[in-house]
């Protein structure tokens, strides 16, 4: 009697025991989905980081051609109105010396 007392006892023991082991088992499983998924979302994290990085460094080659093109319209333009004031001015001399 004494004898199957102790064998229900180990039998209780050893089911507490696999329980607390596929306890174990589950939290391992949760965390190791857990570690997985935030590893994808840091790589996913780093790629859009790439994108971005990448994305702002166009925008800055585009902004110094535009730059560039805008000082070359600028001297363009000085140019042509420096011209137009010339033309204007033999324009009024010729004028002048057409009423004289």
């Amino acid at each position: 009697s004494d004898l199957s007392t102790k064998n229900v006892t180990l039998s209780q023991e050893r089911a507490e025991l696999r329980s607390a082991v596929d306890e174990g088992r589950r939290r391992v499983d949760a965390l190791e989905a857990k570690a997985k998924k935030l590893m994808d979302e840091r790589a996913a994290l780093q790629q859009a980081n790439a994108k971005l990085t990448k994305a702002g460094e166009d925008m800055k080659r585009s902004v110094s051609a535009l730059e560039a093109s805008h000082a070359k319209e600028k001297t363009q333009l000085e140019a042509a109105n420096s011209k137009h004031t010339e033309l204007q001015r033999k324009l009024e001399a010729s004028n002048k010396l057409a009423r004289d």
